[in-house]
């Protein structure tokens, strides 16, 4: 059978699967394990696929997903996010749309601290919805600034997007973690130029704010020190050479049980909680990277993966890129971005190798994609978070999907600016020691 038609039964079986509610870890693994029978036609071939998979979540590498979502966790119980956001609305004084703004600044603060753009978004959303509703904000800027000042989790390091992609991809962590700074940033001062010009555009969506001395927006500044100082002291070791991801997600969690236990905020039930929400979330991504293993071993046995990577590496570089954008962003639609990592690294890594592009760079454009995925219906993560927490002041979910229409082409204009100016990613992992 040519592997064009297994390319199209691999297909048919997932989203049949996937119609049956089925969750998608075990999709990957049924779909892969009974391709894998069915090509070898020995059952006795899954022992070496099981083998291959204790293996690989044996790594010492994936020890960094567990230790920085629990460092996130830690750091969220312990409230430290509110005098993120308390001081970063002071210094924005009192400009229209301060709120909004202060939401996006303390979530690219927050993200530099914790990889999830789940916890950004659910953590950030409590607190400012109710507030900037209180001030007459719009619920569609309201909604819409949480939604996306989430997203940015995922691409300001660390991030957990981008050690899973990483790991199946053979791309170095502590580059991808460095190649993300950047682009983070850039996209964090998109996100706020969405705000003041939209405010302008339509300055009933967003009340202004107050007048504060610059002798208290000194002071509330006082009060993010130690956040941004382990945000600063992560990024620099893994830059330094001094650490690599894994150890400093290490020292991450302790120094946060440390600022926690400072602070008197660290409570026997906050990290009872907060371990339990670890072990959650990160057996539910290392379920799909596993499954997703066994699905790629298949595909590649039965030459579905070869064939599509055959296709793709004749394509010209510029219809290749477009290419993959396309499917991507496509994926986006239907998927949450975990699966679209580990779905599509197997196929698309080797073949943005074959034709000279830099794997750190598809990282970035990647994690920028997902970012889209998190904001775009009917599957945006983000937003039916934040509506699901916005439910109880009035908040629907066509609201928050209404509000980051101005972030997506911020996001957009991101992807351009990155894929023209592939050095906004690459110049400080070419720094690293």
């Amino acid at each position: 059978m040519e592997w064009y038609f297994g390319a199209g039964l691999v297909a048919l079986a997932i989203l049949t699967l996937l119609a049956m509610r089925m969750p998608l870890g075990f999709v990957f693994g049924v779909v892969g394990a009974a391709g894998i029978v069915i090509t070898t036609g020995r059952f006795s071939v899954l022992t070496a696929v099981a083998q291959s998979l204790h293996d690989m979540l044996s790594d010492f590498v994936l020890i960094t997903v567990p230790l920085f979502v629990l460092m996130a966790e830690l750091l969220s119980a312990g409230e430290f996010i509110p005098e993120l956001y308390t001081s970063f609305e002071k210094l924005a004084g009192r400009l229209r749309g301060s709120l909004s703004i202060a939401t996006i600044v303390a979530s690219a603060m927050f993200a530099a601290v914790c990889g999830s753009s789940y916890v950004t978004a659910a953590s950030l959303g409590k607190m400012t919805l109710p507030e900037m509703l209180d001030r007459a904000y719009k619920k569609e800027l309201a909604s819409g600034s949480v939604a996306a000042g989430g997203s940015l989790g995922i691409l300001i390091p660390p991030s957990l997007a981008f050690v899973i992609y990483g790991y199946m991809s053979g791309a170095s962590i502590a580059a991808l973690f460095i190649a993300g700074i950047i682009p983070g940033f850039i996209l964090a001062g998109l996100f706020v130029v969405s705000i003041i010009v939209w405010t302008k555009l339509s300055p009933a969506i967003a009340g202004t704010g107050y007048r504060v001395s610059w002798g208290e927006k000194f002071r509330s500044l006082i009060k993010i020190i130690p956040v941004a100082l382990l945000a600063v002291f992560l990024l620099a070791i893994i830059y330094l050479g001094m650490s690599t991801p894994a150890e400093a997600a290490a020292l991450g969690c302790l120094f946060s049980v440390l600022l926690c236990l400072f602070y008197r905020k660290l409570k026997w039930k906050m990290l009872i909680e907060g371990v339990r929400r670890t072990v959650a979330t990160s057996g539910f991504l290392l379920l799909l990277m596993g499954t997703a293993k066994i699905l790629g071993f298949m595909m590649a046995k039965a030459g579905i993966m070869y064939g599509l990577q055959g296709i793709l590496t004749a394509l010209p570089k510029s219809i290749f890129v477009l290419v993959l954008y396309f499917t991507v962003a496509f994926m986006g639609l239907f998927l949450e971005g975990t699966s679209i990592i580990v779905l599509t690294t197997p196929i698309f890594a080797p073949a943005v190798s074959a034709v000279g592009l830099d794997l750190v760079w598809y990282g970035v454009v990647l994690v920028l994609f997902i970012e889209i995925a998190l904001l775009t219906p009917p599957v945006g993560m983000n937003c039916y978070i934040v509506a699901e927490i916005g439910k109880s002041f009035g908040i629907k979910l066509e609201d928050v999907f209404r509000g980051v229409m101005p972030f997506l082409i911020a996001l957009a204009i991101a992807v351009v600016l990155v894929t023209l100016l592939p050095n906004l990613a690459l110049w400080l992992p070419s720094t690293m020691r």
